[in-house]
């Protein structure tokens, strides 16, 4: 499909101060074990669980204090390439991972996850747009689809806690 036969619409901006996108978490049990870390430096003595070919995330917390989100800088035990076995992973106490907070906002909310160094946010600039096939008419199910897009990631998502 040609560029010139799609369109973009701008659902939201990751980077924005009032809404939190990722999360670093463990299970309560490898916090048990383990300990939890109390800065980003204390990330290389621990286990992490990484997307395959992740970059180092810089870390910023409420203070201005910062750090990374290193895999490569600490034990990286497992590496996955979808955000799910991540997080299963992740909740089976095989270290600390970085998270989409969509995806893992009820394992918080009900305790079988953890987050880590709650007082940091991963600095990310990434944007989310949604791309779709220029036509005279869109389909109903395609024009509900970008709506309920466009309500619950768009304004303020239902996974952000402000």
């Amino acid at each position: 499909m040609s560029k010139r036969n799609l369109l973009v619409q701008f659902i939201g901006q990751m980077a924005l101060d009032r809404v939190r996108y990722w999360a670093l978490c463990a299970s309560p049990q490898y916090l048990a074990q383990r300990g939890a870390p109390a800065e980003p430096s204390d990330l290389v003595d621990h286990d992490l669980i990484a997307f395959r070919d992740q970059e180092p995330r810089p870390l910023t917390s409420t203070d201005g204090s910062s750090g990374d989100f290193d895999p490569r800088a600490a034990r990286c035990q497992l590496t996955f390439d979808d955000g799910l076995s991540q997080k299963l992973a992740t909740m089976a106490g095989a270290g600390i991972s970085m998270n989409s907070l969509w995806s893992v906002h009820r394992e918080l909310s009900e305790g079988s996850l953890v987050q880590v160094l709650p007082d940091y946010r991963v600095t990310d600039a990434s944007v989310l747009w949604l791309v779709y096939p220029k036509a005279n008419v869109l389909s109903a199910k395609v024009r509900v689809f970008m709506d309920f897009l466009l309500e619950r990631i768009g304004k303020q998502p239902s996974w952000d806690s402000k």
